[in-house]
């Protein structure tokens, strides 16, 4: 008897999977991607020529110490999560100062403007990101 449950993986290890990892790829990201920014923060996407999008954060110690900055990760990689992004895409969110100080629902509204903005959010989904049922 086969047990699908442990074949599907983790939320957790999805991410893992779905993560922009080396330095290589973050700087194609940022010298050749397009950007997107508001006050909170700053998207930058790149195609990459797969059929999986990555998704890499950036908040660097301007945004407060380390306590804040994990809170800040904490959170953009809880709005991220769910929102299923267009295949072949490299992404880097970039956090600016404001970004420590902001509740989720103003980081929740940041997040989506910009992928809307960008037109990575698949079209079924883009909904879902803003919470709609």
């Amino acid at each position: 008897m086969q047990n699908d449950v442990a074949a599907t993986p983790a939320p957790r290890q999805l991410w893992s999977l779905q993560r922009l990892r080396r330095r290589q790829d973050f700087l194609i990201v940022q010298q050749q991607g397009r950007s997107w920014a508001n006050s909170l923060l700053v998207l930058k996407a790149h195609p990459n020529g797969t059929a999986q999008s990555r998704i890499g954060l950036v908040v660097s110690k301007r945004i407060g110490k380390a306590v804040v900055r994990n809170r800040v990760k904490r959170r953009l990689r809880e709005l991220l999560r769910p929102a299923p992004l267009r295949p072949g895409w490299d992404v880097v969110v970039t956090a600016r100062p404001p970004a420590a100080r902001a509740t989720w629902q103003q980081l929740r509204g940041s997040v989506d403007l910009l992928l809307r903005r960008a037109g990575l959010l698949l079209p079924a989904t883009a909904d879902k990101l803003r919470g709609v049922e």
